[in-house]
């Protein structure tokens, strides 16, 4: 059974084999920033908040200031940081009944 951890290493491997073609940084590549964006991302769910914030730093530095929605999702994942557990459920909430 794979764990998130070995999931997580196997995309960095996985990175690191893509080809300049494949880590361009356009809509369909995968650019390093684009992976750290979506590390953050989980590193932030599993509670591993240091590498979180490493990520968080490497896409930031790689991001154009007019990057506002990677900056955005930066940040959220920065204050889900900040208050561990709190700001990503494990589950979404259900749906409230109709009226």
């Amino acid at each position: 059974m794979t764990t998130p951890r070995h999931a997580l290493a196997d995309a960095n491997r996985l990175m690191e084999q893509l080809s300049g073609e494949q880590r361009a940084d356009t809509w369909f590549g995968h650019c390093e920033q684009k992976h750290h964006v979506h590390l953050s991302h989980a590193l932030t769910a599993l509670g591993d908040t240091r590498r979180a914030r490493e990520s968080q730093d490497h896409a930031l530095a790689l991001s154009a200031p007019t990057s506002t929605m990677t900056r955005t999702l930066l940040t959220i994942d920065a204050a889900a940081c900040t208050h561990p557990g709190t700001a990503i459920p494990n589950k979404p909430a259900a749906a409230p009944p109709p009226p």
